[in-house]
């Protein structure tokens, strides 16, 4: 099964540019540019992850991601901010708000890439402790939790 990602981007050349690039590395992608409408969905939706930018129409990610972080259960998603540069007191503070990633998808589109597999190594690893599925061998995944 792809990996559910819920995209929450204006509707820019940048957020058609997350979702192909999410698509090419097989994540299922729900694309929205709604923080009301992101928070809605992530409630009732099991996404392991959140790629989302901090500057919507109708609401700021810092917001959203507080929402998100009250809502989840035992399992943690991956928050990862897509946007520009960023001065070290601001990744300071979306760190401190639960973003769990920053990537710059202009200067380093690989860089999102990269993250997801990452996450998905722990993913996988936190669903083979749990029995969820048998996986004899994970492949020589080096996988910190």
């Amino acid at each position: 099964m792809p990996p559910k990602v819920l995209l929450v981007q204006k509707d820019t050349p940048e957020r058609q540019e997350a979702q192909l690039v999410l698509e090419l590395v097989g994540c299922s992608v729900t694309v929205t540019s709604s923080a009301v409408e992101a928070t809605n969905l992530a409630v009732v939706t099991a996404f392991d992850f959140v790629v989302l930018e901090m500057m919507l129409d109708d609401g700021n990610g810092f917001r959203l991601v507080d929402a998100i972080r009250d809502n989840e259960s035992e399992s943690r998603r991956a928050c990862i901010l897509a946007t520009g540069d960023l001065p070290e007191a601001e990744v300071a503070l979306c760190r401190e708000c639960g973003i769990d990633e920053i990537v710059n998808l202009s200067r380093d589109p690989d860089g999102i890439s990269a993250i997801l597999h990452k996450w998905m190594a722990r993913l996988v690893f936190r669903m083979y402790k749990h029995d969820e599925f048998s996986a004899p061998n994970l492949g020589g995944l080096s996988v910190t939790t």
